[in-house]
């Protein structure tokens, strides 16, 4: 009978003894001869084809030990040794004691026999080695009790501080003092229907379900967290809300890519009007293609719509722009001119100003020394003005007037800001000062001292009426009166008396 000598894990090497004995007294061993490796055969699962790699060896009479010989089976070595197969070994064409033996040594299984003990053992939830870790926590827990029970350890000096007579009432003062009614009477507040517990009940009522349903109401029936929470929304917006939730501007004229560059002034766009002069004044916004945070703007000169041609009034000099790169065309809002547009229409058009400056040259001429309006001063007398010889001229000649006069005296108000008027021709508002005094009102009031003027006018009566004073006795004004009083008076004012 062939034994079998056990059931092995895969990959196992097998080791198994037999021994020869001499024909004619079975208890005498013997050698055996012509045992080769190659003179061993394994057979899989009843076949009667070997396995041509069996990683079979033979050692004969093992340690020496003549009769005693040592097979060994390396089941790596091919893949026929598989789990869930039987194998027999046998040897073919040996000497034994002169006779020619062919024989089955033995048969093995590679784990085809079940062992429900070894499967149990096995099992990671409740086997052996389950088993053995969970030893080791109660072995560990148990050193650690062991330590915190000893004496002076952790739970013996717990157990040392409770007291060894029972406590009753307010025997401990300390106890008393915390214990109080009123914290106790906190404390039903607490149990189960108490008005803490209440409020809570109503907090988890209103939390789990109160505000989970209106939650629920807000998200709707298809409500998604990669389109519809709020940073999805914010998102979107970010993209979509700055051009009418994803429309266009009315601003954006055009938005493409420059196809062809000539020049950092000149270039062609891949899409655009096919009319003339469709983007004349509008601004450009160029975008570099590889760094969007880089941005040049320009203003169209001029459009040409059969080739897409834009040429900038200026090179933006941001960047060098180059073909690919994008650009939004877009409506120029402000229609204001330039500076040097307002100088050139004022130059050309205005006439306003140059009435203006007609008139401060002609003032300049009359205040100047020795001209007309400066004479006129001059002749007005310095000394108190006496009698009523006029009465016209009186009421003309007041105090709020002459009062007025000050600010034409040299530093006065209005003198001060003749000197602020340039002499050469004004243009545009080169001068914000100036055009801050120089208004409408202040211009009008000018009038009145022209040539015929009604402050002109004023001073011309004011001349013919001082022209008739004269001045013999220095400081004095010479005049011949004829009543004091409503009293004639009689005499030549020297000699003869009054007679008032």
């Amino acid at each position: 009978m062939i034994p079998y000598i056990g059931d092995f894990a895969e990959d196992a090497t097998i080791y198994h003894y037999f021994n020869t004995f001499d024909s004619n007294d079975p208890s005498a061993s013997v050698t055996i001869t012509n045992l080769a490796d190659t003179d061993i055969y394994v057979y899989k699962d009843g076949s009667v084809t070997d396995i041509v790699t069996d990683g079979a060896s033979v050692v004969i009479d093992f340690d020496s030990r003549t009769g005693v010989h040592k097979l060994t089976i390396n089941t790596a070595a091919h893949a026929d040794y598989a789990i869930g197969s039987d194998y027999m070994v046998l040897i073919e064409g040996t000497t034994i004691d002169a006779g020619t033996v062919t024989a089955g040594i033995f048969t093995f299984s590679i784990e085809n026999r079940y062992n429900a003990a070894a499967e149990d053992l096995a099992n990671v939830t409740d086997g052996l080695g389950a088993i053995k870790a969970e030893t080791a926590l109660i072995v560990g827990d148990t050193g650690e009790l062991q330590t915190d029970w000893a004496n002076g350890g952790r739970l013996d000096l717990l157990l040392d501080a409770i007291p060894t007579t029972a406590m009753r009432g307010t025997d401990n003062a300390a106890l008393a003092s915390e214990v109080t009614a009123a914290r106790m009477g906190a404390l039903t507040d607490w149990i189960d229907g108490g008005r803490l517990d209440l409020l809570l009940d109503a907090i988890l009522l209103d939390t789990g379900t109160t505000l989970e349903t209106h939650l629920t109401d807000i998200k709707g029936g298809t409500f998604s967290g990669a389109t519809d929470s709020l940073e999805a929304v914010r998102d979107r917006g970010d993209a979509a809300w700055t051009t009418g939730a994803g429309g266009t501007p009315p601003q954006l004229l055009q938005s493409t890519t420059i196809a062809t560059l000539a020049s950092q002034t000149s270039f062609t766009l891949t899409a655009g009007s096919t009319d003339d002069d469709a983007y004349n004044g509008a601004v450009v916004v160029v975008t570099d293609q590889s760094t969007a945070t880089q941005k040049a703007v320009g203003s169209v000169s001029d459009y040409t719509g059969s080739t897409k041609t834009i040429i900038l009034s200026a090179d933006p000099a941001i960047f060098t722009m180059a073909t690919g790169d994008t650009i939004d065309v877009i409506a120029n809002a402000s229609t204001a001119p330039s500076a040097a547009a307002v100088r050139a229409e004022i130059d050309s058009n205005s006439t306003q100003l140059a009435l203006i400056v007609g008139d401060t040259g002609e003032l300049q001429t009359d205040w100047a020394n020795g001209g007309r309006l400066d004479l006129l001063l001059d002749a007005i007398p310095t000394t108190a003005m006496r009698g009523t010889d006029n009465a016209a001229l009186a009421s003309e000649v007041t105090s709020a007037r002459m009062g007025a006069l000050t600010d034409w005296i040299d530093g006065g108000r209005l003198d001060l800001l003749l000197d602020a008027i340039p002499t050469t021709a004004m243009r545009g508002t080169d001068s914000a000062a100036l055009a801050s005094e120089v208004t409408s009102a202040r211009m009008a009031t000018l009038t009145d001292w022209i040539d015929g003027g009604r402050l002109d006018l004023l001073l011309d009566a004011i001349k013919v009426a001082t022209d008739k004073l004269t001045f013999t006795d220095g400081a004095n004004v010479d005049t011949n009166v004829q009543k004091i009083n409503d009293v004639t008076i009689t005499g030549d004012g020297s000699a003869s008396p009054f007679n008032v």
